[in-house]
């Protein structure tokens, strides 16, 4: 909704639902990382580090990409590498179970 709103009236309730979907995942994925390996601690200290990588990393590159082209295609790169990364996990989640 973000990317191909009109205007601001519709890109505030897309952002909305994108935070209530993703605020879910990271529990799920915190829990995850404590089941993976022999050492739990190890797993959720790599999941927080590649989180807080991109809560940092993250807005700069969509500011470079939206300078470099427009805001609406960085939205648009969110929006499909979110995409990949379901494809991703399911593939993953398949493969392991």
């Amino acid at each position: 909704l973000a990317a191909a709103a009109p205007s601001a009236v519709w890109a505030v309730p897309g952002f909305a639902l994108v935070g209530l979907g993703l605020a879910n995942i990271v529990p799920s994925v915190f829990s995850a990382a404590a089941k993976v390996g022999s050492n739990p601690a190890a797993g959720v200290a790599m999941v927080a580090t590649v989180g807080y990588t991109g809560f940092l990393g993250g807005p700069p590159l969509v500011g470079l990409i939206s300078s470099l082209s427009n805001l609406r295609i960085a939205l648009a790169i969110l929006a499909v590498a979110s995409g990949l990364i379901l494809v991703v996990a399911f593939a993953t989640m398949r493969k392991r179970g």
